[in-house]
């Protein structure tokens, strides 16, 4: 099954599981954004950066992964952490 026009975003993509995913997605045809506060380029993958403890970096990686490469149809959320709102949480 081809999956050309499908773009795919793994945010924590800089760990062994996050790399192995993409590396996945991108064998099946999947466009694939990879995200992390550190990104470097990988060849025939989009990297940007993305802080999830922060609600305006993630909007804005999420912006710029769709104004790049399309809509993201699937996300893969390998990150260590991630929270929005008010209260605590450690």
């Amino acid at each position: 099954m081809s999956h050309n026009n499908l773009v795919a975003f793994v945010i924590g993509a800089g760990s062994n599981i996050g790399a192995a995913v993409a590396a996945k997605l991108k064998e099946n045809g999947y466009k694939v954004a990879l995200g992390s506060r550190n990104p470097r380029a990988e060849e025939g993958y989009f990297s940007v950066k993305v802080d999830v403890q922060e609600k305006e970096s993630v909007l804005s990686a999420f912006s710029t992964v769709k104004n790049t490469l399309g809509p993201v149809n699937v996300v893969i959320f390998n990150g260590r952490f991630f929270f929005f709102g008010g209260g605590g949480g450690n």
